[in-house]
């Protein structure tokens, strides 16, 4: 075995160690809404029906499957249900590097692995119930299979193709996005090129949405409904300067805006880099995110940052380009100061992304399970209700607690003499926050390391007519 052999195979185990210690700290922390929501809608459900049940999105039909066999295994746990999650995203990082490092140089495939691996976002899926972990890396599998085989053409490589995208889309139905530009920009190439392109070069990917709707077509009319229906009325993020920013932290890996604009400024670097040594790559992306723009804003559906999860790899690849691109540029004379410049960046943007993964440990997804545990310690008695967007989801920890919708209109009556713990606000009525505020005492609150809304607010409304508002 040569050396460079030697050295790429102590990357790759460096990279595994690092990502898997990452990511089973806090494995078995308390499941938040959505993965609430996953595990008692679908993942307890018969093989079947998980295959055939699409009343909503959240149902990553092969997680699922792979959840509930992980139930079936070792017991409904919160580890348990991430456990497919935990493996995939354990070793995305080291299998980016190794796909990477044929197309790009030793250095920025190895710190594009490394900023995988650091990244809480990355460490967020990899320790949620859900399929954004698959859709990460088989979306990027996906897109390297398809530029080898329309470099080489070789059917095992188409074969490699097919099975990524279709897993993708099983995993998460906006991998379609990614598979779409696929086939959108070898369509264009063909046209381009009818001479000396086959129109393979779009059909193979059209071959694979083909495969992956194999697997929707039992519960599309539900989810059609959905669309048209709840999924406009759901008061979600839409496209706006906040869906931006929260792209850029996604991307970034960082809760703090400066430092996800300092990372995307360097990584425009990157992306210039990429363009000019694999263009394929920047436009297959870039047409994947107008592709999802366009869905989301012609349906009004609602949309939220990690829908374009995808995205992160190419990400830290730019911005692994664009740290050695912006040193070169500056000290290009001076390999010294190159590698000094290029050292510090390195070690700046991973204490950034350190200090981020540090806040997601302490504060966690979303404190249902800890609402519970305190209320069942302090006030063991105590009446409770459950207000709001995720009001069901809370009983999965607190059974006796009483569900309210956000929007139902409560009397100062309904809430005295009980304790009433709430999250998204945007889901309650003006006039129950403004009571809430008033009546009631907001004795804790449960921040979170994802969105705000993730926030669990418990408010102490025992002391009955108390007006805590009032002059």
């Amino acid at each position: 075995m040569n050396k460079q052999k030697i050295h790429s195979r102590i990357l790759f185990s460096f990279l595994v160690l690092v990502s898997f210690a990452l990511r089973i700290y806090r494995l078995n922390q308390g499941l938040w809404y959505d993965e609430i929501l996953t595990l008692e809608k679908f993942l307890r459900l018969p093989w079947n029906e998980i295959i055939i049940s699409l009343p909503l999105p959240n149902n990553h039909i092969l997680y699922s499957l792979l959840a509930r066999l992980c139930i079936v295994v070792f017991g409904e746990k919160e580890w348990s249900v991430r456990l497919p999650s935990f493996m995939i995203g354990g070793f995305t990082p080291a299998i980016a590097y190794l796909v990477l490092r044929k197309r790009f140089s030793e250095f920025s495939a190895f710190f594009s692995g490394l900023f995988l691996a650091l990244n809480f976002w990355m460490v967020w899926f990899s320790q949620d119930a859900r399929g954004y972990s698959g859709m990460v890396l088989f979306t990027l599998l996906s897109q390297i299979f398809f530029l080898k085989w329309m470099e080489q053409r070789k059917a095992r490589t188409a074969m490699y193709y097919l099975v990524c995208s279709v897993f993708a889309c099983w995993f998460h139905l906006y991998s379609v996005f990614v598979i779409l530009a696929q086939a959108a920009f070898g369509f264009f190439k063909w046209l381009w090129r009818r001479r000396a392109q086959s129109a393979l070069i779009f059909l193979l990917p059209m071959l694979s949405l083909f495969f992956a709707s194999l697997l929707y077509v039992p519960g599309a009319l539900d989810l059609f409904s959905y669309i048209g229906k709840e999924g406009r009325d759901l008061g979600g993020r839409w496209l706006d300067l906040n869906f931006l920013q929260e792209v850029f932290k996604l991307c970034a890996g960082s809760h703090l805006l400066w430092t996800a604009l300092v990372c995307f400024s360097l990584a425009v670097l990157g992306f210039s880099r990429i363009y000019k040594d694999a263009s394929e790559i920047f436009w297959i992306y870039l047409l994947s995110v107008v592709l999802l723009i366009v869905f989301t804003a012609t349906l009004r559906v609602f949309i939220y940052a990690r829908f374009l999860a995808f995205l992160i790899p190419v990400f830290a690849l730019a911005l692994a380009l664009g740290i050695e691109g912006f040193s070169h540029a500056l000290f290009s004379a001076n390999i010294r100061l190159k590698r000094l410049a290029i050292g510090f960046l390195l070690i700046a943007v991973s204490l950034s992304l350190l200090i981020s993964l540090n806040r997601y440990y302490r504060l966690g997804k979303q404190g249902l399970k800890d609402a519970a545990m305190y209320i069942q310690a302090n006030y063991p008695l105590a009446r409770v209700i459950s207000l709001g967007l995720a009001r069901n989801e809370f009983l999965h920890y607190y059974p006796r607690a009483q569900p309210v919708y956000g929007q139902v209109q409560l009397d100062p009556s309904d809430i005295s003499g009980k304790l009433v713990v709430a999250s998204h606000p945007w889901s309650w009525a003006p006039w129950n926050q403004d009571m809430l505020e008033r009546f009631c005492k907001k004795e804790m609150v449960w921040e979170s390391a994802g969105y705000d809304e993730n926030v669990v607010y418990l408010y102490n409304c025992l002391k009955s007519g108390v007006d805590f508002g009032a002059k």
